[in-house]
């Protein structure tokens, strides 16, 4: 094998070797595409656990106040 068909292998191997990592590029946005959409529904359940709890604290407290026994 003399130097150019090496170079004709390098440069067949590098373009193979890029193709894939493009691959992986197109790969890693999608999936940080996804995770975010995860991440934003994992926010507004937190809001909402917290309204949540917010408000039974809150009606927890009226009624105590209201309804004391004594």
């Amino acid at each position: 094998m003399n130097d150019h068909d090496l170079l004709i292998r390098i440069d067949e191997n590098m373009k193979m070797v890029l193709a894939e990592l493009k691959k992986g590029e197109i790969k890693m946005a999608e999936l940080e595409t996804r995770i975010s959409t995860v991440e934003g529904f994992k926010h507004t359940l937190l809001g909402i656990a917290a309204s949540i709890s917010f408000a039974v604290s809150v009606l927890g407290a009226w009624l105590m106040s209201h309804f004391r026994m004594g």
